[in-house]
């Protein structure tokens, strides 16, 4: 997905999301999201690419990463960002 097809408040929404994320890997050392998007079809048993992302950020305890620990991944996305912003997040992922 490219931003130049997106409006503006979907780019800003993608931004800030982004920057909550960074913040998230560079303060407690959470997993990287390089290939994100590949890794997802396989991290969770029935789960699609899609629905493990979307739960990893609306239900971060949901499934773990390990060696990481449960508790470290903000649990208020829902609270932070709205369904249209959460959806954005999830097909950008998808890309990374």
């Amino acid at each position: 997905m490219q931003a130049a097809h997106l409006p503006q408040h979907a780019v800003d929404a993608v931004a800030d999301a982004q920057k909550i994320l960074f913040r998230f890997e560079m303060q407690v050392g959470g997993p990287a999201l390089d290939g994100i998007g590949a890794q997802a079809a396989s991290r969770v048993p029935g789960l699609s690419a899609y629905d493990y992302i979307l739960q990893s950020i609306t239900e971060p305890g949901a499934y773990v990463v390990q060696p990481f620990a449960d508790g470290l991944m903000p649990r208020d996305f829902k609270i932070r960002l709205s369904d249209e912003q959460i959806q954005i997040l999830v097909e950008f992922l998808l890309g990374q």
